[in-house]
Order: structure tokens, then C-alpha cells, then sequence
């Protein structure tokens, strides 16, 4: 996510969910994959293909 405030309001939801399920944040940012404090960042075209 190239806008750092809207970054940081999607991880804080995630953040504040306290089970020990894997995290994705799915965007629609055609970049590589990011990972943020165990919160995982995916494209969503790779994330629905596998």
C-alpha cells in the first residue's frame, strides 16, 4: 500500500485481532510481498489464482 496512513489503519485492525490465525492483508499493489509483524500482504490476483 503506497499511502502509509491507509497502510497503518488496515494493520491495526488485523493487530488488535488476538487469535493465532495467519493475518493477510490483500491489496490490489502489484508488488512484492511484505510482511509486518507477522501480518502478511498479498495481491489480490495472486492471492485468488493460488
Amino acid at each position: 500500500m503506497r499511502n502509509p496512513d491507509a497502510l497503518e489503519r488496515e494493520l491495526s485492525s488485523l493487530r488488535a485481532v488476538r487469535v493465532n490465525y495467519p493475518k493477510i492483508l490483500i491489496t490490489l499493489d502489484d508488488e512484492r510481498p511484505a510482511s509486518y509483524e507477522g501480518i502478511e500482504q498479498v495481491y489480490a490476483l495472486k492471492w485468488l489464482v493460488g
